[in-house]
């Protein structure tokens, strides 16, 4: 099983919260879903991900392609 690590950095780049979750295989399984994400980002372009569910309450993330 593929493990993921995932960290929210603000502007002066200290980790402000993080996560290492498992990436469950198969074609619903996270690390799919963030497969899916790469190749659909287009150099020089941000993109939008919505999670809605948390406590009734949704969060977006910007997303753009790491340099």
């Amino acid at each position: 099983m593929n493990r993921i690590k995932m960290s929210f950095i603000d502007n002066d780049y200290a980790i402000k919260a993080s996560a290492d979750v498992a990436a469950e295989d198969g074609k619903t399984g996270l690390s799919s879903f963030l497969e899916q994400i790469r190749e659909e980002l287009v150099t020089g372009d941000t993109a939008y991900l919505e999670i809605e569910g948390l406590n009734g309450k949704s969060i977006t993330f910007s997303i753009a392609e790491a340099v």
